[in-house]
């Protein structure tokens, strides 16, 4: 998306910082933002009332974390969001060929897309391999799956053959990938979470606990929530929220426990969790979308604005204190998603 912005800037003699450049650097997202709020209204018209979807898109589009993150920031953060919230909605719809390549999309415009794999798999045992499964059936999906990996590749050809040396683009495509993954190696960055609210942002990652680095902690929290989200996904096998719910609780998850986490990277949960909430009429899904919102505004908006690095007190209250209640969030989440658990009957009522 830069590279495309920044060939218009180019193309055109737009002028840096400019108003014209500010209004393509932040209009991708805004418009993602209200494609966004328009799915949410679609997915509330389905499964509550055309008044609820109508709120639930306005509520969206006016929550402060949004406006934040795309209007005050210039984050892209909502395009990459718009494609997983996609992906949520055709699973949900029967139409897993589509995901596959909306799905390479997400990673291409955000590579942290990747952390949404499992709803990917998890798709693919729900309605591949325990949904009448036969040969036929399964290469016809497996051959669609190879399709959008070879998009994802056609889509890196610009910048494999952009100078000639093939070769070396390649290779240090795939090295910027593997920076991508593995760098700012801190247990938190600038993410008020759990290693945060102890005091840990931008602490070195290889410091021990209990006789494990935090890089060997977060990781068996990665594992451990695949493996929470694999029980979810087999116990609420035939909902319609399911994989909202579980693409919001892997990416909160993953964020307030898992290490090298940023700021932004709860942003997803927002529209996930409210779509969630629109299919399954939980109350507590709804607390727990206005207790990310409130979380994710206040952890952004303090290192936009608040963040001095040459006068750092990294257990300075207002990190404790958000780092706390956005772990209070997500147990409330939990808690949430143990009722639709027991849950069995999604009943359709306006949103109030």
């Amino acid at each position: 998306m830069v590279y495309i912005i920044g060939g218009i800037c180019t193309v055109f003699h737009i002028a840096n910082y400019s108003v014209l450049q500010i209004m393509l650097i932040k209009g991708p997202a805004l418009i993602c933002d209200i494609l966004t709020g328009y799915l949410l209204y679609k997915i509330g018209k389905k499964y509550r009332s055309n008044k609820a979807a109508l709120a639930a898109c306005i509520a969206y589009l006016l929550n402060p974390a949004v406006i934040f993150n795309s209007s005050v920031w210039g984050q892209m953060d909502s395009i990459y969001t718009l494609c997983i919230v996609i992906v949520c909605y055709l699973i949900a719809d029967k139409k897993l060929k589509p995901a596959y390549f909306v799905f390479g999309a997400s990673i291409l415009f955000k590579y942290q897309g990747i952390i949404f794999t499992p709803i990917i798999i998890f798709a693919v045992i729900d309605n591949v391999i325990l949904d009448n499964c036969n040969v036929k059936k399964f290469f016809s999906h497996l051959l669609t799956g190879l399709g959008a990996i070879a998009a994802m590749i056609v889509c890196h050809l610009p910048f494999i053959f952009g100078n000639g040396n093939a070769a070396g683009n390649a290779a240090n495509l795939a090295s910027n990938y593997g920076e991508a993954l593995t760098s700012f190696r801190f247990a938190s960055v600038n993410a008020y979470n759990i290693w945060a609210m102890f005091g840990l942002n931008w602490h070195t990652q290889e410091d021990k606990f209990l006789g494990l680095t935090y890089n060997t902690w977060g990781t068996i929290s990665i594992v451990l929530l695949v493996i929470v989200a694999f029980i979810i996904s087999m116990m609420i096998k035939k909902s319609n929220s399911k994989h909202y719910l579980i693409a919001g609780f892997i990416i909160s998850t993953m964020f307030m426990f898992s290490v090298r986490m940023h700021e932004r990277y709860l942003f997803p949960a927002l529209p996930l969790i409210f779509a969630a909430f629109l299919v399954k009429p939980c109350i507590g899904l709804f607390i727990t979308y206005c207790g990310y919102t409130l979380m994710n505004f206040y952890n952004c908006a303090h290192v936009l604005f608040y963040y001095n690095p040459y006068a750092y007190n990294p257990k300075a209250l207002p990190i404790v204190l958000t780092s706390f209640g956005t772990l209070i969030t997500w147990i409330f989440m939990m808690i949430s998603i143990v009722y639709c658990i027991h849950s069995n009957k999604v009943e359709k009522k306006e949103f109030r």
